[in-house]
Order: C-alpha cells, then sequence, then structure tokens
C-alpha cells in the first residue's frame, strides 16, 4: 500500500475536500471521529486520533486559525479513511482490518507532525483574552 499516495490522490482526497467545504458533512465527520475515539483501543494512537479531531474541531468552529491548508486537508483525509468502515482492509477483520488504517494514521501523523505541535502548543496555551476594562461597574446598593 502507498500511502503518500492514498492520501495526494483519488477518491479520499476528494472526499476530504469535499467535506471541507460542507459544514453539515464537517460536523458529521468530526462526529463519527469522536464515536471512534471513546472505543477501546491503543492508548498512543488514540491520544493522537482526538488531537487530530481536536484539531479539526477546532478549525471548523474557527478558533484555531493559524493552520496549514495542506496539513488540513492530509489530516482531514486521514480522519476520513480511519472511521470510513469501506477501505483497503475491511475493519470488520479482527485486528487485520485496524492495520491500513494504523499505518494510515502513523503516516499522517509523521507528514504533519509540525502542525500538530504547532496546534497542541496553541491549545495548551490558549486561553481567554479579557479586557477587563469593558466589564460593567458594579453598584453597591
Amino acid at each position: 500500500m502507498n500511502l503518500s499516495h492514498l492520501l495526494k490522490n483519488g477518491k479520499w482526497v476528494r472526499n476530504a475536500k469535499n467535506i471541507l467545504s460542507n459544514p453539515i458533512l464537517m460536523r458529521n465527520l468530526i462526529n463519527q471521529a469522536i464515536r471512534l475515539s471513546k472505543k477501546n483501543g491503543l492508548k498512543e494512537l488514540k491520544d493522537t486520533f482526538n488531537l487530530m479531531t481536536s484539531y479539526l474541531k477546532d478549525i471548523f468552529n474557527g478558533s484555531y486559525k493559524g493552520y496549514s491548508g495542506g496539513q488540513l486537508l492530509l489530516i482531514t483525509t486521514t480522519i476520513l479513511y480511519v472511521v470510513s468502515p469501506l477501505d483497503l482492509i475491511p475493519d470488520m477483520l479482527l485486528f487485520i482490518g485496524w492495520t491500513d488504517d494504523i499505518s494510515l494514521l502513523t503516516y499522517a501523523v509523521i507528514k504533519a507532525n509540525d502542525e500538530l505541535q504547532r496546534y497542541k502548543s496553541w491549545k495548551q496555551t490558549d486561553t481567554p483574552n479579557f479586557d477587563f476594562n469593558t466589564l460593567p461597574e458594579i453598584h453597591k446598593p
């Protein structure tokens, strides 16, 4: 399986581009990813998948703006592939069915590592910027 070809060409990328341009489809993909991440599995992969899902969610809701369009497409394609029951090796085949998903997830993390680390740093340090000068005055009775 040529992972770079899978992520750069073909129906998975076309579908990911379609999802990126349709808020309803993006919301559905994020919800599918969240449901999948709640299943039991390898902690490291689950943490990575959750980080990718959170990345999509924060971009989709407008709170994370410092992202790369190419990395967004890569991560969207990866999540789409992982949540899809129709991939190269059907997930219904116990353990074997997840090998292509795990391989693709690992490949995407390697390719998007800098982007995900930037996002993770942003996520850990992002705090609301309050302007205390705009708070209403408190009047004593």
